[in-house]
């Protein structure tokens, strides 16, 4: 068993309420083109809250980092870095163990093609696991259009842009335990794997609802990146705060 499967089987098995389950469908697998378009379709006022925590080469879970994360969607029509599409989400980060709150904002661009775009993200992640500073850019973390047996690059992870991270669209489905409105039911969701020569960064995406169910980073000792993280959304309220 490799590194990276075990610690998705130690990650799950130690996982709180709230983590998703997640049940492969081994079906069969689709081929380029066949994958229906992901959108992140959000409104305003739209909240999605996860838990997520740290852990450590193991694959154990750091109890002194559990921390509810509250994303707020603020806009649809935001002006960053060259488009006037973009998604702004506030992230309002509570860690459980000390009281602090920690306050982040996130940028995307769902398109017309399925492509999702995060403003930001590798240079954000570069940062906090190998201390390097590189130019933040329109990183692509979803391209649907690849299909199961293609792949595309995700952006860069040095400054001279030599260093890649590629990523390509997992075959078969995930089921996750969402509740929705107060409604608790099984959702669909596919996997996007991230991979870089210092990397390993997983993303599931889902349409119904529209919404990122899980993120997993894996930890990466021998370029000094000892933590790796995991955040599980668990609920989805959509339309304005009362």
């Amino acid at each position: 068993m490799s590194a990276g499967c075990r610690f998705i089987l130690a990650a799950l098995l130690l996982s709180v309420a709230g983590t998703l389950n997640g049940c492969r469908d081994n079906g069969t697998p689709l081929g380029p083109g066949t994958l229906p378009a992901f959108r992140l379709s959000v409104s305003v006022g739209d909240r999605f809250l996860y838990d997520g925590w740290d852990v450590d080469w193991y694959g154990y879970r750091i109890d002194s980092t559990v921390t509810r994360h509250t994303w707020q969607v603020v806009s649809t029509a935001g002006r960053i870095a060259g488009f006037s599409d973009v998604i702004v989400i506030t992230d309002s980060a509570l860690t459980r163990a000390t009281s602090a709150l920690h306050l982040d904002t996130l940028y995307f661009r769902s398109t017309t093609d399925g492509s999702l775009y995060r403003y930001g993200f590798l240079a954000a992640l570069i940062l906090r696991r190998e201390k390097r500073i590189i130019r933040p850019l329109w990183d692509l973390l979803i391209f649907p259009e690849a299909g199961s047996s293609g792949s595309w690059t995700v952006g860069p992870t040095d400054s001279l842009g030599t260093q890649k991270v590629n990523g390509t669209i997992a075959a078969g489905e995930d089921y996750f335990d969402l509740t929705v409105n107060g409604v608790r039911s099984a959702y669909r969701a596919r996997r996007c794997d991230l991979l870089g020569a210092t990397l390993e960064y997983y993303i599931w995406m889902a349409n119904s609802p529209s919404s990122l169910p899980r993120m997993e980073e894996y930890p990466d000792p021998f370029n000094d990146a000892t933590r790796g993280s995991v955040l599980v959304l668990s609920d989805v309220v959509t339309g304005p705060n009362p």
